[in-house]
């Protein structure tokens, strides 16, 4: 009876032996991290007796809502090439806005192991990892001021504003019209800013006025007294501060979008109303009525005249 016992031990010890030397044999998947801009990254490392080709890798993510994504081509590895020496791996770094849900991903890694020059096998890794979902990136920022224009102490400007609100978690900071952006206005005079600053170049005036307008549009208005508008430079400012807990993100220099942007205003002038003159009007001068008998008569007493001229003379003669 003892040795039937010693004989089944000894086989369980085999199996066990047999399960790890299999799982030594095999290339792992060791979580790293994911943070709340989307971005995820972990290793693939492998054991003794295993090649595998980095750049062949296949990685599916499941969402917590069931999405599968194929992240393949949405991140990098840090190591390209084969892999084939104990705890040597490669880390993959995904982009951000990718991981975007709250809560826990399932990772498949499929790959190649080339047992030998003519030899593989297919294989698959999972594994999983915990997201805290997306709070904030620098690639989801934009800022574009489209028009602006300037008319008679009147400003208006129909800018673009991306990443303002990155998040639906509650209780996650985030960053609105006047928190993490600025805005400079280049102005004829002096005017007083929403900071109580008398500058020709300055911020929001006192009295200004922003209107949603449709999804990322916004328009300002301000009412600037005997003054007039030059140019308007809105711009991200380098240090950003978002999430619970007021983490801070630069996102210059490695943003692919424009975090800030110089617009030269239109200039307008309300043209002065041209003051109608009243229209002279000539009154026909009145000619007098042709009378058809004038010439006759006037001819007649010439006629007449000379006649009693003529006989005057020749009395006198007599």
């Amino acid at each position: 009876m003892s040795i039937l016992i010693s004989m089944k031990r000894g086989v369980i010890v085999l199996i066990v032996l047999l399960i790890l030397i299999g799982s030594a044999n095999a290339a792992y998947f060791e979580k790293d991290e994911c943070t709340n801009d989307g971005a995820a990254s972990f290793y693939f490392r492998v054991d003794q007796g295993e090649k595998v080709d980095v750049e062949n890798l296949k990685i599916t993510a499941i969402s917590p809502a069931g999405k599968t994504l194929d992240v393949t081509k949405l991140g990098i590895w840090d190591a390209y090439g084969e892999i084939s020496y104990i705890g040597i791996g490669s880390l993959f770094k995904s982009k951000e806005v990718t991981f975007n849900e709250k809560g826990n991903y399932a990772i498949e890694i499929e790959y190649v192991s080339w047992i030998s020059d003519t030899e593989f096998r297919s294989k698959r890794k999972t594994g999983e990892i915990s997201c805290p979902g997306l709070i904030f990136s620098c690639t989801l920022l934009n800022a574009t001021v489209n028009k602006c224009s300037s008319k008679d102490g009147k400003f208006e400007a129909e800018i673009i504003l991306k990443g303002l609100i990155p998040s639906d978690l509650p209780n996650a900071k985030i960053i609105n019209l006047t928190d993490g952006i600025t805005y400079n206005f280049e102005a004829d005079k002096m005017y007083q800013d929403i900071y109580g600053s008398y500058k020709r170049i300055a911020s929001l005036p006192s009295n200004y006025k922003i209107t949603n307008i449709g999804e990322d549009k916004y328009l300002i208005e301000a009412e600037f007294a005997n003054n007039t508008i030059r140019s308007l430079d809105i711009a991200f400012t380098q240090s950003i501060h978002y999430g619970y807990y007021l983490d801070i993100k630069r996102c210059y220099g490695a943003n692919p979008l424009p975090l800030s942007s110089l617009k030269y205003c239109e200039i307008l002038t309300t043209p002065k109303e041209e003051v109608a003159k009243p229209v002279e009007t000539k009154e026909p001068a009145v000619v007098p009525a042709k009378n058809d008998y004038v010439p006759t008569i006037i001819l007649s007493v010439s006629i007449i005249l000379a006649a009693i001229i003529v006989v005057l003379f020749r009395n006198k003669d007599k």
